[in-house]
């Protein structure tokens, strides 16, 4: 469809595009849960980080007094809203002529489909720990064998040490609630580990996919983006240029502890119609999406990373 107006595209068409990426259920995305809509404003996200205070005695044998008596720990923050913007596209009037297919149309079809995918990376990305300095949001580094270019791979028995870490942090429901987007190169250590063992291979190779099925309490997702930590274990920035040592990273969260949301998107138009100097005249359009992904509470996200041989 062309584009008609200003008013027909924040009026109908970004609203469209806003309903598309908060009802995104594909893969991974399902499992984040969406902020509830009072949370979020003009301004950002409104958001209650909660810490445990609550404790219990066996037994009590007294009346309790004022000393024993917690309350809840509660930081309120407003979080301002991230920005994704796509980058203008543009279209003029000789190419719409000389076409056999409507680039508007195509345009628009593109430019939704970048956002849609860089708010699902900066929504996994976010949520990864910033480094491995917190136990509470647990980091580990794979042993496994060196696959030929100074990296460790994934074995099944990283995932039952990391198994491990989570359950010391006390993470409830992780029989149903624990999730893993595992890299493209650590799906294919895992099933490099496991290629020998029959029973396991039988049990957990998808193999018309090539994919690792859910075990050891973890629901798998895989994809394409990649989530580096450099030697000393921060993560680096979304989109920052890898180095040898850098390492990707599979993450992991439970969605109690987690959130997402984009609070609005605009679209922005420069129309053929208005343009009075271009020969041919041109038309330019891209999308803003305002945007943010936290963790609730003080716990709920990891990583494994690849180890350096």
């Amino acid at each position: 469809m062309p584009f008609v107006s200003g008013e027909y595209l924040n009026d109908v068409l970004a609203p469209q595009i806003l309903r598309e990426l908060k009802d995104d259920k594909a893969d991974f995305f399902a499992a984040i849960p969406n902020s509830p809509a009072n949370t979020i404003t003009d301004e950002g996200l409104r958001l209650h980080l909660l810490r445990e205070t609550q404790e219990a005695d066996i037994n009590p044998g007294a009346d309790y007094v004022d000393g024993d008596v917690v309350a809840l720990d509660v930081n309120k923050l407003l979080i301002p809203w991230d920005i994704i913007s796509t980058k203008p596209m543009q279209v003029t009037k000789d190419e719409i002529r000389a076409s056999v297919f409507d680039r508007q149309s195509e345009i628009r079809v593109q430019t939704n489909r970048v956002l849609r995918r860089k708010y699902r990376d900066y929504v996994l990305h976010n949520l990864a720990p910033a480094d491995s300095s917190d136990a509470k949001l647990p980091v580990l580094r794979t042993t496994g064998a060196d696959d030929g270019t100074g990296r460790r791979r994934l074995i099944v028995d990283d995932l039952i040490t990391y198994q491990k870490m989570l359950r010391s942090i006390n993470l409830d429901q992780e029989s149903e609630d624990w999730y893993i987007r595992l890299s493209n190169e650590h799906v294919t250590d895992l099933l490099i580990d496991t290629k020998s063992n029959q029973t396991f291979r039988d049990l957990y190779h998808k193999t018309p996919s090539g994919e690792m099925m859910n075990v050891y309490g973890f629901k798998f997702f895989r994809g394409n983006h990649q989530i580096l930590f450099a030697t000393g274990g921060a993560k680096k920035a979304i989109g920052a240029a890898a180095i040898a040592t850098d390492r990707n990273a599979s993450i992991f969260w439970t969605p109690a502890m987690v959130t997402k949301s984009i609070g609005m998107v605009t679209a922005h138009l420069n129309p053929m119609s208005q343009d009075t100097r271009s020969n041919p005249p041109k038309e330019e359009f891209r999308l803003t999406g305002y945007i943010q992904a936290q963790l609730k509470h003080e716990t709920g996200t990891g990583a494994i990373v690849s180890g350096i041989v």
